[in-house]
Order: structure tokens, then sequence, then C-alpha cells
């Protein structure tokens, strides 16, 4: 009888190899040029000149055809504009570079601070017929506790709006006590209310090195009707005074009532042209932003090509 066939069974056992671990390195946060080219301003954490942007570079451009920034660029260039002329001076100005730094300064100044100048550039309601105002101190229960230092002491939307409101209607009842013929038992009602969220806004404690320092508020606003509907609307924006930083905005629509003699009852006040109308972002808009462009931000970047933008379009080709 013949011999059962023989199976052969080769088992490999591989012992599996421990997993590999990968670490992803996450580089930080590109450091603005100025702290870049001069690494002795990093000591200096209140001081941030604006980082590199592809719209408004260092000097914005001296060489190739014009730029031409978005509105958006601009309004982050103007809100870092006292930090950009203070990089200047420690570039080495000479003194009479420096004199036209004081002279961007004054206007800056003139027209209420960098957040002002900013919201001229992109906001209808920045032009003539906005009126600025300062606010004052916020108190303790007016702002939010600190999350990190740049948000430290961001403020309460009821405090805008608390502020909002009392600019409003002390505008709105200034308007209406010029309205001829005087109008009798008026009533303002609020329609509509928006606290908006976006851009992120900044805090009002300043850190110094003896700790937070909480810093005044400054407001611009404006109240006009809007033609399509007949509504009165009030619109503010509110910047930290120093610094320019923009903490927060609101907005509120508005009917105005006011007692009709013929019905005798209240009516809707639609005013046309008897209240000051809303401006839209039309040729006064146009020619505010013009304004911040040839009085602040094209001065500073002359200075800039001037004083120190060869060297940071060094450091732009070495990191390319």
């Amino acid at each position: 009888m013949a011999p059962s066939p023989t199976f052969a069974i080769s088992i490999s056992r591989t012992t599996p190899s421990p997993p590999t671990l990968l670490v992803f390195t996450m580089p930080g946060p590109r450091l603005p040029p100025a702290l870049q080219v001069f690494p002795t301003l990093q000591r200096f954490p209140a001081l941030r000149p604006r980082r590199q942007q592809s719209h408004v570079p260092i000097g914005c451009k001296s060489s190739g055809p014009a730029p031409s920034p978005d509105d958006a660029s601009l309004q982050l260039s103007a809100l870092h504009l006292y930090h950009d002329l203070g990089v200047l001076i420690f570039a080495g100005a000479s003194p009479r570079q420096t004199e036209r730094i004081g002279d961007i300064l004054r206007q800056v100044v003139a027209w209420g601070g960098p957040g002002a100048a900013a919201a001229r550039l992109g906001w209808g309601g920045g032009g003539d017929g906005a009126l600025h105002k300062r606010e004052g101190t916020l108190t303790r229960a007016d702002v939010f506790d600190a999350v990190e230092s740049r948000r430290a002491g961001v403020v309460r939307p009821e405090a805008l709006l608390r502020m909002a409101t009392a600019r409003f209607r002390a505008m709105l009842e200034e308007q209406i006590s010029k309205v001829q013929p005087p109008l009798k038992k008026v009533h303002i009602q609020e329609t509509q209310v928006m606290i908006p969220g976006m851009p992120l806004p900044n805090g009002t404690l300043h850190q110094t090195v003896s700790g937070l320092r909480p810093l005044p508020v400054d407001s611009l606003a404006t109240v006009g009707v809007d033609r399509a509907t007949g509504r009165a609307v009030g619109e503010a924006r509110f910047f930290a005074a120093g610094t320019g930083a923009y903490v927060g905005a609101a907005r509120v629509d508005y009917v105005v009532y006011h007692y009709d003699e013929t019905a005798r009852a209240m009516r809707p006040f639609w005013a046309h042209g008897r209240l000051a109308r809303r401006k839209p972002g039309g040729a006064e808009a146009r020619a505010s932003n013009h304004e911040v462009r040839a009085l602040a931000l094209e001065p500073l970047w002359e200075l800039e090509r001037e004083i120190w933008a060869e060297r940071a379009d060094a450091l732009a080709s070495e990191s390319s």
C-alpha cells in the first residue's frame, strides 16, 4: 500500500513593527517685516507694525505698475499707522523726514485717530457727515475678562448698544429740532438693532510694563434717512483711543413718529428732504477714501521707500 502523501505547510509569522509616529511641526506666524529687519523692536510687545501683505507691502512697491490696494487692505494699513510711523523713527528718519512724520500724525489725529481713518476708507458713513466723540473709559462691567492680551477687555454688546443709542438719539433729536415747521409730540422707535460679529474686535485694555491699563473709547457715528424705506439709520464704530484699534460697532434703525394734527394721531414721519439723507458709498465716500490715501498712507509709503523698504525687499527675496 502506497504511503499517504505528506503535506508540509510553512507558516511564516511576521512580528508587526511598532507604528511610526509622524510629527508635524506647524510653522509659527511670520513676524511683521519691521520686526525681522529690526529685531530689537521685538522687545516692545505693544508695537504692532503691519504684516507683509501682497497689496500693501513695505513702501507699497517702489517699482513696477502702481498698486491698487483694496479697501480691506487699506483699512488694515490705516489701523497700524501709529506703529508704522514709529518704525520709521527707529529706522533712522532724518530731521526733515521726522517733520513729515509729524504732518501725518497731525492729520490722523484731526480725523480722530487711526480707527477713524480706517472708517473713512471703507465706510460710507465715515465722511464729513460722521461725528467723532470721546466716549471715555468704560467700567469693568462693560467689558469681558481678558482671554488674550490683544483682546483683553472686549466691549460687551450691551455697552456698545448703550453708547450707540445715546449718540443716535442725541443726533436725531438735534436734526428734528431744526425741522420747519416744528414737529409736535415726536416719538422715536427702534425697529432693528445689529451688533456686527466681524471683524473680530480688539480689547480696550492695553498691556504696559506695570500691567493692563484701560483705554478710553472713541466713536464715529452718523445718522441719516434711508431713501428706500424712509427710516432713520444710525451707524457707529468704536475704537480704542491712542491705538486706534477697532473695538466694536452697532447699527440701529428707527421710525420717527409725530402727531398729525389732521388725523389727530401719531403717524410715521418719513422725513424725505427734511432730515439728513443717509450717504451711500458714492462720490463722497470715494473722496474720503482718496483723502486718507493722499494725506496719510501715500506719505507713509514714500517715507518707507526712502528709509528702509530696500531692506524689507531683500528680506523678502531671501525668504522666497
